[in-house]
């Protein structure tokens, strides 16, 4: 049977925006923050459902979580209650109309068949609006939770390339036989192909050398930490290039974005401060680093402050602190810097997105850089 395919371009994240926006970690606990301000993220499917709708009536061109099987510790153990995320972008495929949905796969706890098998599910509920986001795997805890051994990092891309190879193969064709280090496939199958021709939109965070080639091989948006504006164009025009370069391909950058939104400056500094410095979890920040390499205890206080800071705030994201005014100038700059797109977390999400809808989506409109 013959199903009907569309192309990608038809799809929300072509929707002429100069700067895409997608909600980031509402699948969990907390969110992407690890405050305990009052109206944080509790991991309840009424809840995450009405994140994706009210995120979706204020126009983002789509949601994508974080996947986490295991809590960061702490007074407030972040991210210590989730969805499963493949089952989750099912439930807002069917539960949204029009925005992306991703689904974050933690890539050596999971089967390439599987998960080719299982977004395609996703991309016909949706009717072609399913997105993978595949991310090889930091915390090592979390792999040990499946039974497995972290592998070395760049062992991991390997990985991650052989897996990712297997999928494309199966969205695009239906069939593979592939063999190599890590995968050998016998007759492979893999019937409806997504609705999306030639395939659904692939995601993946690469900052290093290794996650950054895979990116640019396999993914259409390369999801990066950058640190501040200053250091964003070069890394931009870098992420770009090397995809150009290496693979003759156009990939999308996005970057991470959080807001703290009030009528006066004053105020948007004094709760954002309020929201790290008196209710922010530390312990939890701290493990977070840990697991990515760094312990707070080898650092000067003052770079531990400013790291434990952006962690607890929004994993690091970019901030946009300030009056709505404010809010835009720094959105404006992050188009200025290249970036496509960004996610966006909130300490409140309910709270966040219809602040948005309502205050600052007009003036975004109105300085050119949402269409809508």
């Amino acid at each position: 049977m013959a199903d009907t395919r569309k192309s990608r371009e038809e799809g929300p994240l072509h929707s002429g925006s100069k700067l895409k926006l997608l909600v980031f970690g509402s699948s969990a606990s907390y969110g992407a923050t690890m405050t305990g301000v009052e109206g944080t993220l509790k991991a309840e499917w009424d809840e995450t459902r009405e994140v994706a709708r009210l995120a979706e009536r204020a126009g983002f061109e789509g949601i994508i979580p974080y996947v986490r099987f295991r809590g960061l510790g702490g007074a407030l153990n972040p991210s210590g209650r989730s969805f499963e995320t493949i089952t989750w972008a099912a439930g807002l495929a069917e539960a949204t109309e029009r925005m992306q949905v991703f689904a974050t796969a933690l890539v050596p706890t999971i089967n390439p068949l599987l998960i080719a098998k299982q977004l395609t599910t996703v991309d016909h509920i949706s009717n072609g609006r399913a997105a993978l986001n595949a991310v090889a795997g930091w915390y090592g805890p979390e792999i040990a939770m499946f039974g497995l051994k972290q592998r070395e990092h760049d062992e991991r891309y390997a990985y991650a390339d052989e897996w990712m190879t297997i999928i494309r193969e199966l969205w695009s064709t239906g069939r593979s036989n592939f063999s190599g280090k890590y995968f050998d496939l016998e007759e492979a199958e893999a019937d409806p192909l997504p609705i999306q021709d030639p395939h659904p939109i692939v995601m993946g965070a690469g900052n290093s050398p290794s996650g950054r080639s895979f990116a640019a091989k396999h993914a259409d948006i390369n999801f990066v930490v950058v640190q501040t504006l200053d250091d964003a164009p070069a890394l931009v025009a870098a992420v770009k290039e090397e995809a150009r370069r290496d693979f003759g391909r156009e990939i999308q950058v996005f970057g991470m974005g959080r807001i703290v939104c009030r009528d006066t400056e004053e105020e948007a500094i004094a709760y954002n401060h309020y929201m790290i410095h008196e209710k922010g979890d530390w312990e939890a920040a701290a493990n977070m680093a840990r697991q990515l390499g760094v312990e707070s205890g080898s650092l000067p206080r003052e770079a531990w402050e400013g790291m434990g800071a952006a962690i607890i705030g929004g994993f690091s994201a970019l901030p946009l602190v300030g009056t709505p005014d404010q809010i835009v100038e720094g959105m404006q700059a992050m188009v200025d810097a290249g970036l496509d797109g960004i996610t966006l977390n909130w300490p409140n999400y309910r709270e966040g997105l219809r602040q948005y809808d309502e205050i600052l989506r007009p003036l975004l409109v109105q300085a050119g850089i949402r269409a809508h």
